[in-house]
């Protein structure tokens, strides 16, 4: 399995980079766009569905909205409750498999930062072995 991506070192050259997306792939529910609208979907659907709160609530922070907060930032929001519910359904429904909206949050929790390493501004260097060459030092 390849690990390894080209990529243009700064311009200059194209270099072979590890990816961590080769080796434990970013789900692509994931890459939905986390934002602003997410509380105001998820509280769209327990204000319809009250039963499964609890379980939201155990698995993510819900964010609280008197009924003046809601129904404001609905008429600001520029979609229909319908709309909003069906957008809290797959944010829910993300954050039940796994764990969270946010692909920076699943990046931390399962490679351990929160890029990928190529694109990190600093040059990290991974020692490899080979039976032709031994370790080579970081720099």
């Amino acid at each position: 399995m390849p690990l390894f991506t080209k990529e243009t070192d700064f311009g200059v050259k194209d270099v072979m980079t590890f990816d961590f997306e080769l080796l434990i792939p970013i789900p692509e529910a994931l890459k939905m766009r986390s934002s602003s609208i997410e509380d105001l979907a998820i509280e769209a659907v327990l204000r319809s569905d009250a039963s499964i709160r609890a379980e939201v609530e155990r698995i993510r922070e819900v964010q609280k909205y008197t009924d003046q907060q809601y129904l404001s930032s609905v008429a600001d929001c520029g979609k229909t409750e319908e709309q909003l519910r069906e957008l809290g359904m797959q944010y829910i429904n993300i954050v039940r498999l796994y764990g969270t909206t946010s692909w920076c949050d699943w990046c931390i929790e399962n490679w351990g930062t929160g890029v990928n390493s190529y694109k990190n501004m600093r040059r990290v260097r991974i020692p490899l072995c080979s039976r032709l060459h031994g370790p080579l030092p970081l720099r």
